[in-house]
Order: structure tokens, then C-alpha cells, then sequence
């Protein structure tokens, strides 16, 4: 695995939202034509930001010792440390955090990843598993 690994939003999410938000404005600005008040001019602003934020900002980083979690905001949600990538398994296409025996799913959803960033994701996390365990080969 690389230095870090990111996972990125869906980016097809943010584009629709950024195309969604096109159509809003427009109309707001052809009822604002028609001497009309454009309410839906705030909801197009909205839609828009939401779009900018899934297609520039990153879900999830995992590193040799840290998964974190980011807001869509890009701010930190929750940070789960590893003392190897072992503390992580998959159920069901879930990322598992187990350490010490306690298994908690973790609030990761496929259909919010990039699908290439998450096949990486899945692949980082098989590769460990099945990697021989580190604290059995010293000696």
C-alpha cells in the first residue's frame, strides 16, 4: 500500500447535484426576467455548494496506523487508529474495525466512494488479511 490512501466522494453525485443546480439558477433568473421573486435562487446556491463539496473533498484517508473519516465539509469525523491494517476486516462489503477481539462496523458507504478508490480501499484491506502477521515472524 502506498504512503496514504484516499477515498474520495462519488463524483457523479456532485456533478448532478452541480448540474441540478444549473437548472435552478437559470430559473430563478428567468422569473427574476418576469419581475417575479426568485426564491429558488438560495436552493441553487445550496445545491451547487453541496456539488462543489463531493467532487473536491476526500471521505476517507487509511494510513499503516489511521482510518479517518472526514465530513462532507472536510472536517474531521472520527479518526480510528490500527496497530496494523490487520484491526480492519470486510462483512458484506463493511469495513470492520476489530481490535482486541470488539468488532464495530464503521460508517463507511460504498455507494459514497469513488468506485476506483474503494476497489482500492477493499484490495489495501484483503492484502493484510491474508499478509502472514508481523508479530509472528519476529523472533
Amino acid at each position: 500500500m502506498a504512503e496514504e490512501l484516499q477515498v474520495r466522494y462519488r463524483r457523479g453525485i456532485g456533478i448532478t447535484l452541480v448540474m441540478a443546480s444549473i437548472f435552478v439558477l437559470l430559473d430563478a433568473f428567468v422569473v427574476s426576467l418576469k419581475g417575479g421573486f426568485p426564491f429558488s435562487l438560495i436552493s441553487g446556491f445550496i445545491t451547487l455548494y453541496g456539488g462543489y463539496l463531493f467532487v473536491n473533498k476526500t471521505y476517507l484517508t487509511l494510513s499503516k496506523h489511521e482510518l479517518t473519516l472526514y465530513k462532507l465539509t472536510g472536517k474531521l469525523d472520527r479518526t480510528y487508529t490500527l496497530r496494523s491494517l490487520k484491526d480492519l476486516s470486510l462483512d458484506n462489503n463493511q469495513i470492520v474495525y476489530c481490535p482486541k477481539k470488539t468488532a464495530t462496523g464503521i460508517p463507511i458507504y460504498p455507494w459514497l466512494c469513488h468506485q476506483e478508490d474503494w476497489q482500492n480501499l477493499l484490495r489495501a484491506i484483503e492484502t493484510s488479511s491474508l499478509a502472514p502477521d508481523d508479530n509472528l515472524n519476529q523472533t
